[in-house]
């Protein structure tokens, strides 16, 4: 059974850690401190969701494997493979729950 709220939360946290990443590795003492309490928050929230749920799985959260953003989607399979890594679909097909 999917978790639409939980999902939604999952997604959220992640958006809300992402739109920060920048100003972690800044000189702003503020943007630095923002960005802590936003990751501390986080993690105590997903430790509870672990205890609540176990393991967000795909079948909780209708989930499905997604790239981190890219700035060349167009050429993401392309700079994954100069790094040593699988095409994308390749790396879905073996990661996704059976």
């Amino acid at each position: 059974m999917v978790d639409e709220a939980l999902a939604r939360e999952l997604i959220d946290m992640t958006d809300g850690d992402r739109r920060l990443q920048a100003g972690a590795l800044g000189d702003d003492l503020s943007a630095q401190l923002t960005h802590r309490r936003v990751t501390t928050r986080n993690g105590d929230r997903l430790a509870a969701i672990l205890d609540e749920y176990g393991w967000p799985t795909a079948e909780l959260v209708d989930g499905a494997p997604l790239p981190w953003p890219c700035r060349d989607p167009g050429r993401m399979d392309e700079l994954r493979a100069e790094v040593g890594l699988d095409p994308f679909a390749v790396y879905v097909a073996k990661h996704a729950p059976a």
